[in-house]
């Protein structure tokens, strides 16, 4: 994949890794890439390698590995939403643990937000995933027929289900973590 991603870059750049003969020692297409990527970014580059051409490439591999880290934390912090989920879903009880009035706790005003916002979010990931045979099936399930599109793909994602794990999903881990210690902590006064 790295090669591909080189191999595209210096198709559209072709001379952008050699050097030319003029006062500057850059080629046409390294000129336009500093200056699109700005000094400023590859000055540390620079600093490291021996030049523009070794700088750019330094910064596509900073920008692979970026991504691929992306792609690690993703896939962990699926691993924890997912966890935390099952946990908390076991410990009350109920797999809807997260709309359920549970005993000894309230959600704060800000949290219930939160919370109503991530199920929005979920509905409308949900409602995107469909396809116009499902959407015409719910339609004509709930007989909706509002003035426009808009408030009919809005009117028909409230009657979509969506389950806590894709509520999860839809909060961040900063507003999941709020939930999620309050409900771990509310009754015992120690994380589970």
């Amino acid at each position: 994949m790295a090669a591909d991603t080189t191999r595209a870059f210096r198709a559209h750049f072709p001379s952008a890794m050699s050097t030319s003969s003029s006062n500057s020692g850059l080629s046409a297409d390294s000129l336009q890439l500093v200056k699109l990527l700005s000094a400023e970014r590859l000055a540390p580059l620079l600093a490291l390698t021996q030049g523009y051409p070794a700088a750019i490439d330094l910064h596509l591999d900073m920008l692979r590995l970026g991504g691929a880290l992306m792609t690690i934390t993703g896939v962990i912090e699926i691993a924890l939403r997912n966890s935390i989920c099952d946990r908390l879903a076991q410990h009350w009880g109920s797999p809807d643990w997260l709309n359920t009035q549970l005993p000894s706790f309230q959600w704060h005003a800000s949290e219930k937000e939160k919370i109503r916002q991530a199920e929005t979010n979920a509905r409308r990931a949900m409602f995107a995933k469909l396809t116009p045979a499902t959407r015409a099936a719910l339609k004509k399930q709930v007989n909706a027929t509002p003035a426009s599109a808009h408030a009919s793909s809005l009117g028909l994602q409230e009657h979509l289900h969506v389950s806590s794990g894709q509520v999860i999903a839809q909060l961040t881990l900063f507003s999941g973590s709020a939930c999620i210690r309050k409900t771990t902590t509310s009754d015992f006064g120690v994380p589970l």
